[in-house]
């Protein structure tokens, strides 16, 4: 009878716990996928500036997957494009419930797929709008148009940078 009751106290226990690491493991994955936003950025940007070749890194399947693409010098005049993978050659893919929503190049009035460097590592100024389907929670990955670097803003942050910039 007293390991039944323990038992029942851990079950509720654990319960409560699930419940209230709910948001926190949202946040976590949120966090996650940001970090691996910005971090293939800076990749296809370092790549671009050492090796002196044009990359991006396109989103795909609905802003759930992304890559890192250089030219193929295979190909006729290097105008296609092929993946660089992980050194353990794997692929990128968001967390579950996390996507890009939409990449705005500042200047431009048409959404894209894509952040693409030049050869020296410069691109086109962007917002990246990344967010959580299923709490709703947003985040924006910042491109800085002249060094290419970019970095992760929550909403608030977003906000406060660009009243700094208009004042």
């Amino acid at each position: 009878m007293e390991l039944l009751v323990v038992l029942v106290i851990m079950v509720v226990i654990s319960g409560v716990v699930t419940v209230a690491m709910g948001p926190s493991l949202r946040d976590a994955r949120m966090r996650s996928a940001c970090r691996m936003v910005a971090s293939s950025l800076n990749y296809a940007r370092s790549y671009a500036a050492t090796s002196g070749k044009p990359a991006r890194v396109l989103f795909y399947e609905n802003g759930r997957r992304l890559r890192v693409e250089v030219p193929d010098d295979t190909s006729e005049g290097g105008r296609n494009m092929r993946e660089l993978t992980t050194s353990a050659g794997r692929r990128r893919n968001l967390p579950e419930d996390v996507v890009v929503n939409r990449i705005v190049k500042v200047g431009s009035s048409q959404g894209t797929d894509y952040i693409e460097f030049d050869k020296l590592g410069q691109a086109e100024a962007a917002v990246i709008e990344i967010i959580d389907t299923g709490g709703g929670n947003k985040m924006y990955a910042v491109v800085d148009s002249i060094t290419g670097r970019s970095r992760v803003y929550s909403p608030n942050e977003l906000e406060e940078s660009c009243a700094a910039v208009l004042e």
